[in-house]
């Protein structure tokens, strides 16, 4: 904590730069009893180091202990830790060994039963997590009852240090086998495990709690691991990562902190660099889960927030649920993407090449993606269709080289305690290319053409006068394979030939304006029928 501190360029802090306090802490100081009780404290603008927790809530109803509207006067009195579970009072024991008065946990610093509070405490998690002096992560708690400081048996490490042949210090940091007791250079496999599928992993809350956070000590189950700006180091000195370091095998892991590194930078982000980190960050999230659906976009505000605020005057804009003003055109181009490898069909790529030749060939296609796959779309609304955030599954953005949608208006009603968390409604007016076209559904059973083979489940798109087909198809939901009229709205182009448009339906509310489209999919149009939007007049319509 001392080297972070004092020696990383990226981490340190003088004590005049202390943080103004969230607006509720608890206030730990050991002089409040004998390791019993805490208060919790409504802060009034003081300045001082505090320490977060990242943690798994027990599963079902409420609990008991958290904080309430009915016993937050009570609580600023004080709580018995008697009353509190095992991971709670492991942070506190944590914070008093380290030193830090004040502590900062969601279930008792946030009212639970209160919509209101949650949305204005949600809204400003940015910097509650990235002021805090330093995160704990409760990685080997399987809940709250189970609290983090518990019994392990690491395996004995050592450190071998030789000399290369240019003359440089070579490290190999050796573990002890649990199989064999052999010591064997398994550091850097282990460290994927403790933090990669440890207990805290596939949460999206955690998501935006790691990367926002400037310290995090992680408590896994077989050792500690500090993670900041600078890397991630195991407690044996072992370098899981390091900025600026890359060795043999070794990658950036897709939720550590180093991979979305720039958004802890002080200078702007540079140049079409906000749009690429965005998709990033909704990429690596859309892996998680969470518990209440309607937390898909609440669970990001604080990553929004924080990206919003490094970005140049030109990038950024307005935000839309999940899509952002400037880029508008990269941030439709989502799909849900193949999660089942077996379910990968091919198809006839055709190319032009560098010295003028023409060709192609049968290649995976890997966004294709059966509708039984999917998932349909939540009973209730937390986003509109043209968001990510509307649907659930893995998501894919497609580079588009030539954007071509151009952004009119919008209309929100979004809680103004926060503006990047769950709205109440949008309507987005966008021009650009429009055509009707027309579906049939997904394919029935596998068509093994000798030029394309299809599997069971695509679906073609169709020209609506001829009826020859022109593209195809990657649905959003289940709910949709039954949609036949449908409108292709160009939104860009690929690195190689053809087109990407969304694929519309009339908003089907009675009072809806035609111009008024929902979005069910993602279209492509084929090698040969890139042309397709060669006659289309470009149309304002508006999404919803």
């Amino acid at each position: 904590m001392n080297t972070c501190e004092t020696g990383h360029r990226n981490c340190s802090s003088s004590p005049a730069e202390e943080p103004l306090l969230p607006a509720r802490v608890i206030d730990a100081d050991p002089e409040h009893g004998d390791n019993i009780r805490i208060l919790l404290q409504e802060d009034a603008g003081q300045q001082a180091r505090y320490l977060a927790l990242s943690h798994r809530w027990v599963s079902g109803p409420m609990p008991p202990w958290v904080t309430r509207r009915d016993n937050l006067q009570q609580r600023k009195l004080g709580i018995s830790l008697n009353a509190l579970p095992a991971t709670v009072v492991d942070a506190i024991r944590v914070a008093r060994s380290l030193g830090i008065k004040f502590v900062w946990i969601d279930s008792l610093c946030i009212l639970q039963d209160s919509s209101e509070d949650w949305d204005i405490e949600s809204s400003r998690m940015a910097s509650i997590y990235a002021n805090a002096y330093i995160t704990l992560f409760a990685d080997c708690g399987r809940d709250d009852d189970h609290g983090f400081l518990c019994h392990r048996n690491p395996y004995p490490s050592t450190h071998i240090t030789f000399t290369a042949p240019d003359g440089g210090p070579v490290d190999i940091y050796l573990r002890k086998s649990s199989e064999d007791g052999t010591y064997k250079a398994t550091q850097f496999a282990s460290s994927q495990s403790d933090l990669e599928t440890s207990h805290l992993s596939d949460r999206g809350w955690i998501f935006q709690e790691r990367v926002l956070s400037r310290r995090i000590l992680h408590f896994t189950q077989s050792k500690l691991y500090w993670e900041c700006n600078e890397g991630t180091f195991g407690e044996d000195g072992y370098t899981v990562l390091k900025k600026g370091l890359r060795e043999c095998g070794q990658h950036d892991l897709r939720f550590c902190k180093l991979s979305y590194g720039s958004i802890h930078s002080s200078v702007a982000l540079p140049p079409g660099d906000f749009a690429q980190q965005w998709v990033r960050l909704v990429q690596a999230y859309s892996t998680l889960n969470l518990t209440k659906a309607d937390d898909k976009l609440p669970a990001m505000a604080g990553l929004a927030a924080a990206l919003h605020s490094r970005a140049s005057a030109d990038e950024g804009g307005r935000y839309f649920a999940g899509v952002w003003e400037k880029g508008l055109a990269q941030h439709l181009a989502w799909s849900i993407t193949n999660t089942k490898p077996e379910a990968v069909h091919r198809v006839y790529q055709f190319y032009e090449y560098s010295d003028g030749s023409s060709g192609g060939r049968l290649e995976k296609d890997s966004t294709f993606v059966h509708p039984g796959q999917l998932s349909p779309r939540p009973p209730l609304y937390r986003a509109p269709s043209f968001s990510w955030a509307a649907v659930d599954g893995e998501i894919s953005f497609h580079k588009l080289t030539k954007p071509c949608i151009t952004f009119q208006g919008v209309k929100m009603d979004t809680p103004a305690s926060n503006p990047y968390g769950k709205p109440n409604s949008i309507q987005m007016t966008v021009s650009s290319p429009l055509r009707q076209a027309w579906c049939c559904g997904p394919f029935e059973k596998d068509f093994h053409g000798a030029m394309a083979p299809r599997r069971a489940g695509y679906t073609p798109l169709y020209y609506y006068d001829t009826g020859l087909p022109f593209g195809y198809l990657l649905y959003d939901s289940s709910d949709d394979a039954d949609a036949r009229d449908v409108f292709c709205l160009k939104i860009g182009e690929p690195s190689y030939s053809g087109n990407i448009f969304l694929v519309l339906v009339r908003h089907g509310a009675a009072e809806a304006p035609v111009s008024w489209f929902r979005r069910i999919g993602l279209g492509y149009t084929r090698d040969k029928c890139s042309d397709f939007f060669e006659d289309a007049e470009a149309k304002t319509v508006t999404l919803v």
